[in-house]
């Protein structure tokens, strides 16, 4: 008798324990478990933005043109696009690349090609105009390096409102009257076009910048 009852108190001991410390125990390794788990993620996470950082964000940036830089003759000039919005409500800004703009600079062939078309300079064209035409192909000089969406560093305040700049692909120099130039020749895809349609049909506008002006 006295052993059956030190058995079944025994007994009652263990399942008491069973109930009591055993939840404690599985509740601690499912938090083990799930911190484990949240732990990989942030890592995955944070390893996925590294390589989208190193893709955009960590891409090296243009500096900004200083305000007064002297320009030489025949110097260049930049130009920094920044952003575009609805006229009716400037608080809406998006990227000026975020519309289908010119990325890069026609060459000099394409330029001089898209010119005579231009000019319709013909057999039957007049000689003055002619000669002037000739005249200004053989001083135009467009060198075509002009790479356009790459980002120029900003001020923590011109992040906040929503400032974009980026460089652009016009070749502008100080003191040259230009009468015409290509900018690109491109082909615009249907979606492209809805994106042009809209921007006209809400009347955006578009911010342009030599050094801050």
């Amino acid at each position: 008798l006295a052993y059956s009852k030190r058995s079944k108190k025994a007994a009652s001991k263990t399942s008491s324990y069973h109930q009591n410390i055993l939840p404690l125990v599985s509740k601690r390794t499912a938090s083990k478990r799930t911190m484990r788990a949240s732990s990989i993620l942030s890592l995955l996470l944070w390893s996925s933005a590294i390589s989208t950082a190193s893709a955009g964000l960590f891409k090296k940036k243009h500096r900004r043109q200083k305000a007064g830089t002297k320009y030489k003759p025949h110097g260049e000039v930049h130009v920094v696009v920044n952003k575009v919005g609805p006229f009716n409500n400037p608080t809406e800004t998006y990227r000026y690349y975020s519309l289908p703009f010119c990325r890069t600079h026609a060459d000099e062939s394409t330029h001089k090609e898209a010119y005579e078309e231009e000019r319709n300079i013909a057999l039957e064209s007049d000689e003055e105009e002619e000669e002037e035409s000739a005249s200004y192909l053989r001083k135009l000089e467009i060198k075509g390096n002009r790479i356009g969406a790459e980002r120029h560093k900003q001020r923590l305040g011109e992040s906040i409102v929503g400032d974009r700049r980026e460089t652009s692909p016009y070749e502008l120099s100080f003191k040259d009257d230009i009468e015409w130039r290509l900018l690109c020749k491109t082909t615009l895809d249907k979606h492209d076009l809805i994106q042009l349609k809209e921007a006209i049909h809400n009347n955006y506008f578009f911010e342009m910048f030599i050094e801050d002006l």
